[in-house]
């Protein structure tokens, strides 16, 4: 997708969640970016639609690298075009995207920018353990109680901490405060300890209210989702001027 236009643009790659996702499944994401002056690409996951391979949902390390490489893949095809800016290609993404987002800018140089919705700093094995206590969003358990099922939960699986602190490109983190599906708080902490380790450029942006998706409900529970009145208040002038500061 391109923007109006005569270019070259900047660009940015939207990478899929954890969902067995289309080329369009991200419309919403694609067409706001290129309403912003960028060149969008989208894509079939691997093993769906179009794509070759095989779909897998789990986020293990085998799978997250390859995801890593699909992105990567595309931003070296954006690369190659006269029409974009290569100085300026990025990656933005939600939930699970957020692991395989770390792992690909990690090993690129020429991810110059990320921008990430519900996206986790903790390790899949934790994020896994928060996801059977609330049955995957289905269920909304108080604080206390999160706090003390994960209490002993040891780290297992990716963990992006490593990856992300050696990032030093600008990243924009979206978080939901009422996410039943990620644990937000967790992030968040994760973040601020990076933070102190040296120079990062990250903005963090919490919302009240926010599930998963970035819907406003109460408790951020899948069936609040599917009722809710709309997205957050702020999510997209956030995204728009952190954008427009690139």
């Amino acid at each position: 997708m391109r923007p109006t236009g005569r270019g070259p643009f900047p660009a940015v790659v939207i990478v899929p969640g954890s969902v067995p996702a289309h080329v369009d499944t991200y419309d919403l994401w694609a067409l706001f970016f290129a309403s912003r002056g960028f060149a969008v690409l989208s894509y079939d996951k691997r093993g769906v639609g179009a794509s070759t391979g095989h779909y897998v949902r789990a986020a293990t390390d085998a799978n997250l690298q390859a995801l890593a490489g699909d992105a990567l893949a595309g931003v070296e095809w954006l690369r190659r075009r006269h029409d974009i800016d290569a100085t300026r290609i990025g990656l933005s993404g939600g939930s699970q995207a957020g692991w395989t987002i770390a792992i690909a800018a990690a090993r690129s140089p020429h991810v110059r920018f990320a921008a990430l919705q519900s996206g986790p700093a903790m390790s899949v094995g934790r994020q896994l353990a928060y996801g059977a206590l609330t049955n995957d969003g289905l269920l909304a358990p108080d604080d206390a109680t999160i706090r003390t099922a994960l209490d002993g939960v040891a780290d297992s699986g990716y963990d992006p901490r490593r990856d992300l602190a050696a990032l030093r490109i600008p990243v924009l983190w979206q978080q939901g405060a009422a996410d039943k599906r990620m644990y937000t708080p967790e992030t968040l902490a994760n973040l601020n300890t990076i933070e102190t380790t040296g120079a990062h450029a990250f903005t963090v942006h919490v919302y009240p209210g926010g599930a998963h998706s970035l819907r406003l409900t109460a408790n951020g529970t899948i069936a609040e989702e599917r009722t809710s009145p709309g997205f957050v208040p702020g999510v997209f002038q956030d995204l728009a001027d952190w954008l427009r500061r690139r």
